[in-house]
């Protein structure tokens, strides 16, 4: 279904026509607002995904950002003697693995589903779309 809200709206009129004339259509109109309520909720679903993975990727640039200033200020506190090789070597490892640490934790976050946010998703969907 390529435009499914027309398809919906369409489809209701359709229903609504049919029943109240007590037409043998009902059936398959009511197949139809199904079929177009399932191609609407794919639809916001897709978006929803796309605009969330734009979200974690922008994390993950920041993190990435954050490692790699963390890293080369190490660097520079070595270069100036302020810290000795091992020094470095224990910094740079704990940044690598704050940074995983981090990372792993915000993808997990970004993985798993929050039942309230889901809650509230199905809530708008179904208020928004009538029963037939």
């Amino acid at each position: 279904m390529n435009h499914p809200n027309e398809a919906l709206s369409t489809a209701r009129t359709g229903y609504k026509i049919a029943y109240e004339n007590e037409d043998p259509n009902v059936g398959p109109l009511a197949n139809t607002i199904l079929e177009a309520k399932k191609a609407k909720w794919a639809a916001m679903e897709k978006n929803r995904l796309r605009a969330a993975n734009d979200v974690l990727r922008q994390l993950e640039e920041l993190l990435e950002e954050k490692k790699t200033k963390a890293l080369d200020e190490i660097d520079q506190k070595f270069k100036n003697g302020k810290i000795g090789l091992v020094g470095r070597d224990e910094e740079q490892q704990a940044a690598e693995s704050e940074y995983k640490e981090t990372l792993t934790i915000t993808r997990e976050n970004f993985a798993k589903p929050n039942p309230e946010e889901l809650k509230e998703r199905v809530s708008l969907m179904m208020g928004d779309v009538e029963p037939c």
